[in-house]
């Protein structure tokens, strides 16, 4: 059965979920009329705002819960750059405290928690040319070259010493092509003869 979470009067979408225990937790995004679109956390029905500046944009792409702490991961517009082109930073919440983990053009997509290690899969630029990227304690680590075209990187995953994440990446007289970075290691997951993308991750 379905529930809404907002009152339908503006544009507004959820984009991840995370169930602990007996909570419900969804983020997201809500437009209103006077801040735009402003980056939300849904627990159980109850939206929070996680973007502390009026009249910016900013958009929440994945919720992850570990014992009492809630992560979101997502951006926020920060101005534009030399072509006009709206620029973004990427955005991690505590527990609604907001940390920005990069400096150039970046969205945040996927988070996930193992131990005491934060690893946050994101596209980092600049705009012009974007990057695959996964960011791990504050430290950022390229995941394909400069030249390369990609979507997402939309999910990461950790099983035990392993990493995994999975993205998309536009090939020279190909296709777009799925693909897979176990460690840093990218695997093509499609030989590009016709397009093809992958959102998300899980191991077993």
């Amino acid at each position: 059965m379905a529930q809404e979470l907002v009152e339908g009067l503006f544009d507004s979408c959820a984009i991840s979920v995370f169930v602990s225990g007996n909570d419900v937790y969804v983020a997201g995004f809500d437009e209103n009329y006077e801040n735009g679109r402003d980056a939300i956390i849904w627990k159980n029905s109850v939206a929070q705002k996680l973007n502390d500046c009026p009249y910016q944009i900013s958009l929440a792409h994945c919720v992850y819960v570990k014992e009492n702490d809630v992560y979101v991961t997502g951006y926020a517009y920060n101005g534009k750059d030399e072509f006009g082109n709206n620029m973004s930073v990427a955005k991690l919440w505590k527990n609604g405290m907001q940390q920005t983990i990069s400096k150039d053009y970046a969205e945040a997509k996927s988070v996930y928690i193992s131990g005491n290690d934060v690893y946050v899969a994101l596209t980092t630029g600049p705009s012009t040319v974007l990057r695959a990227a996964l960011w791990k304690n504050g430290t950022i680590q390229n995941l394909t070259n400069e030249y390369s075209i990609i979507e997402g990187p939309n999910s990461v995953y950790v099983s035990g010493k392993d990493v995994y994440v999975i993205g998309g990446e536009l090939k020279r007289h190909s296709n777009w092509v799925a693909k897979l970075w176990k460690n840093g290691v990218a695997q093509d997951l499609t030989d590009g003869k016709t397009d093809a993308g992958a959102n998300s991750v899980f191991v077993k």
